[in-house]
């Protein structure tokens, strides 16, 4: 994912917990900060905390066991945020480590370290 990645109305997803996983990526990369609004087993809604109007709804499909984006707002009006709440631990470990764990044999601190200050 990086910073040109668009989501389009109508994207499925096989889980909400992918919706959330993509949703969130993307916003740390771009550098927005996310709400959720509604967060149930059917339906998440996402809102901007930069008050822009932009909101995003992923529900379920009919009786499907897929999500799709049913509601995407226009373009962000708001501003670039440098504290994310969602720029944690968990982010770090599965967006950055893993990536660079599955590519190379040995990895140091240092070079995670190195590698999330080029790129984020």
């Amino acid at each position: 994912m990086n910073a040109k990645f668009e989501f389009k109305l109508g994207m499925e997803f096989n889980s909400l917990r992918e919706f959330k996983d993509a949703i969130i990526e993307w916003n740390v990369v771009d550098g927005y900060e996310i709400t959720f609004l509604k967060n149930e087993s059917y339906r998440v809604k996402v809102i901007f905390k930069g008050k822009c109007g932009y909101v995003v709804l992923c529900s379920q499909v009919g009786n499907n066991h897929t999500y799709q984006i049913k509601t995407l707002g226009t373009k962000h009006t708001c501003t670039r945020t440098m504290k994310n709440k969602f720029a944690n631990l968990r982010w770090v470990a599965n967006f950055a480590v893993v990536n660079k764990l599955q590519t190379t044999k040995k990895v140091t601190l240092e070079d995670i370290m190195d590698d999330m200050r080029k790129n984020h």
